[in-house]
């Protein structure tokens, strides 16, 4: 594989303003992360569609469980658990909407972080997902209507919460940089809250 590096310079798309605004902005790990997310999205290709998507989560989720045969249900607070679960059925449920049944286990290339808002509000989930290899050919605003419909289906996220600031919000745009450096910048965005002791990549895949 190709050098990251070689395909995005990190220092192009820094945003210097958060090192002033916000403290919690560490560049050194924020590159790190920048270039992992890129490697995960393979080298950008201007025939690919790349989709942002941003969902806000409910404040508290219904859980199911099993107790010597017992079903019952309880809601429990949105955690980093419950945006992980939701950030891997979104990745899951988007590629089997887009590819064919032979191919469904070469997953869309996928990148999402996990983060918590600084005035402690509950975890919220950033992701791109690289349209690659699909079924046919879709539109941008089919990409968009598409996921938009798959992200309000989740258990975790509000169906109804759709205002003027609403619980899902999706962006497409060709996956190669441009004079307004939408690529770039859209990886940092995601890569922002990286530190030493926080990874918002992190990832642990879960059943669907």
């Amino acid at each position: 594989m190709q050098n990251p590096t070689e395909w995005l310079n990190f220092d192009e798309y820094v945003q210097y303003s958060r090192l002033l605004e916000q403290g919690y902005y560490d560049i050194k790990w924020v590159k790190k992360r920048f270039y992992e997310a890129l490697s995960l999205l393979g080298k950008p290709d201007k025939r690919d569609t790349l989709v942002a998507i941003t969902l806000r989560l409910k404040n508290k989720v219904k859980v199911k469980t099993i107790t010597e045969g017992v079903v019952s249900y309880e809601y429990v607070k949105t955690d980093w658990r419950v945006a992980n679960a939701a950030a891997n059925a979104l990745r899951i449920k988007a590629n089997n909407k887009f590819k064919s049944r032979s191919n469904r286990k070469d997953l869309l290339p996928y990148v999402r972080a996990i983060e918590t808002n600084r005035n402690g509000d509950k975890d919220h989930i950033h992701a791109l997902i690289r349209m690659n290899d699909l079924k046919r050919y879709y539109e941008p605003y089919e990409i968009s209507d598409i996921i938009t419909k798959i992200a309000y289906g989740l258990e975790e996220v509000n169906s109804r919460d759709k205002g003027d600031n609403p619980a899902v919000k999706v962006r497409t745009f060709p996956y190669c940089e441009d004079r307004y450096k939408v690529l770039g910048r859209s990886i940092e965005y995601i890569c922002k809250t990286s530190t030493n002791a926080c990874n918002p990549l992190e990832n642990k895949i879960t059943a669907v």
